[in-house]
């Protein structure tokens, strides 16, 4: 289970769009919640190198992302 608890189900199949993803607070903590929950990610950001370190980690815990 991840940290949207009983939300899990209804983010599986799903993607989300996440903006400030490529930090390293809230909008990264944010791209994780959602992945682990089974959600594709998008990850957004201006910061190409933050961003593409964001969908990095996503994919090693197994789940999928992209950044835009």
């Amino acid at each position: 289970m991840s940290q949207l608890g009983n939300l899990d189900p209804w983010f599986t199949d799903t993607v989300t769009i996440v903006t400030g993803a490529g930090g390293s607070g809230m909008g990264r903590a944010i791209a994780r919640a959602f992945s682990a929950a089974g959600s594709t990610v998008v990850a957004a950001d201006i910061s190409a190198e933050g961003g593409e370190e964001t969908v990095r980690l996503l994919q090693e815990a197994g789940g999928e992302a992209r950044f835009i």
